[in-house]
């Protein structure tokens, strides 16, 4: 089971929720040709991302485990929790997945999660100033609509 959580999370979760949504209002060389454009790469990110999470949270974790594969942490949450976090660098709204909360919750108290996210946590946050960038008002559209 926890290889299959790991290649779900690497695969199917991150390419609409990292590559689609986060990256594209992170980083500068994410940004598409036109405002116009990135805006809908972000729409279509942000669709594909509110799947994944649904998933995530309805089927992987559900109502009763606190961890991916079940009652103990696997290697599958260390690793899912970093792409899953990655959110809350463009101030995500998780208020819709309340047992991927949980989750993200129980591996973020463990303590490993503060020497091994450090970095992660320590990048700059996307700005309106930064429309140079990936930052613009009309490109972000901000992460899951409730």
């Amino acid at each position: 089971m926890r290889w299959r959580a790991d290649d779900w999370l690497n695969t199917q979760f991150h390419r609409d929720f990292g590559y689609g949504l986060v990256y594209p209002q992170l980083f500068p060389h994410h940004k598409r040709r036109s405002d116009e454009a990135h805006a809908g790469a972000i729409a279509w990110g942000q669709q594909g991302a509110k799947n994944w999470l649904q998933i995530l949270n309805d089927c992987w974790i559900g109502p009763n485990k606190p961890y991916l594969c079940g009652n103990d942490i696997m290697i599958a949450d260390h690793f899912g929790a970093g792409p899953v976090s990655i959110g809350e660098l463009i101030d995500g709204d998780f208020s819709a997945y309340p047992n991927m909360k949980r989750w993200l919750g129980n591996v973020k108290r463990l303590k490993s999660w503060n020497g091994s996210m450090r970095c992660s946590t320590a990048l700059p946050r996307p700005t309106k100033a930064r429309s140079s960038c990936a930052y613009s008002s009309a490109a972000r559209s901000g992460f899951i609509p409730r």
